[in-house]
């Protein structure tokens, strides 16, 4: 089955007829039991597209992209002043 449509009405629809879990990874999938339900694979934007949507003005719902950083900072503090 193919559902079409922005990701929040998308898991408004499955939310109210399935318990929803978010993986992290797809690796998750070939330890998924086909007894235990159905699993559904949601593909990640391309660079390109998001390119794309943003060159035509285009904006996408919140959480749509996620951003991976290779290093974390901790505990950096800012005054609220030097931010405006």
């Amino acid at each position: 089955m193919v559902i079409n449509g922005d990701s929040e009405s998308i898991l408004d629809i499955l939310s109210d007829k399935y318990h929803v879990e978010y993986v992290d990874t797809l690796d998750f999938s070939k330890e998924f039991p086909p007894d235990k339900g159905e699993l559904l694979y949601r593909r990640s934007l391309t660079k390109d597209e998001v390119i794309k949507a943003a060159l035509e003005g285009r904006t996408y719902a919140p959480k749509t992209t996620r951003h991976y950083l290779p290093f974390r900072y901790q505990d950096i503090r800012v005054k609220v002043a030097h931010l405006f």
